[in-house]
């Protein structure tokens, strides 16, 4: 008797389990429409340029202000405040962006678990959707945000022209091939990726 409901209680748990896995999002489906969610904000900013002097605007202002200087290069303090605005709109609901880090600094968003780009070079990962793409430099680093094949810049310069990478006049999406800049030769290279949480 004892045999027969366990495996009665057995085969409900089952179906519970079954039926849970079938219905909640998976955390990568979370990450995934999270991320697609927070590229279609960044979206507000596509072909924002510098106005009232080098590195200026009203929304670069807002962002160094809260993160940086006025006047300072403003790749991750855009990034930093987008998410803010991002969250604000979602209301505190299941998908807001967890990350904590806010910085005016690029090389802070890396954590004890971004991928090392080298990784994704040397082909033992690939590149990583919804994550910031973190660059050194000499003298500093820059931030972008990758999604679906496309990197979304503050503080650049549009695709195919010539100017700063990280600190031109321009904010936008670019499609750049990452793997290729993760070389560990390049001067301005990929260093880090951080998954958006």
């Amino acid at each position: 008797m004892k045999s027969i409901q366990s495996k009665i209680l057995g085969a409900i748990l089952g179906c519970i389990m079954l039926t849970l896995a079938c219905t909640l999002p998976s955390y990568s489906q979370d990450i995934s429409l999270r991320g697609t969610l927070y590229a279609k904000s960044l979206d507000r900013y596509n072909g924002m340029k510098e106005s009232g002097g080098a590195n200026r605007g009203v929304f670069i202002d807002i962002a160094n202000k809260a993160y940086a200087y006025l006047g300072a290069p403003y790749c991750a303090s855009g990034q930093s405040k987008a998410i803010d605005i991002y969250n604000a709109e979602q209301r505190n609901n299941t998908l807001d962006i967890t990350c904590t880090i806010r910085s005016g600094r690029a090389r802070a968003f890396i954590t004890e678990q971004s991928i090392d780009a080298r990784d994704v070079y040397y082909k033992k990962r690939d590149v990583p959707d919804n994550s910031f793409v973190i660059y050194k430099r000499s003298g500093g680093g820059h931030i972008s945000y990758n999604h679906n094949g496309k990197q979304f810049h503050f503080n650049s310069t549009p695709q195919g022209l010539s100017g700063s990478q990280w600190n031109g006049t321009w904010s936008g999406w670019k499609q750049e091939d990452l793997k290729r800049q993760c070389s560990p030769l390049r001067a301005f290279r990929i260093t880090h990726f951080t998954l958006l949480t």
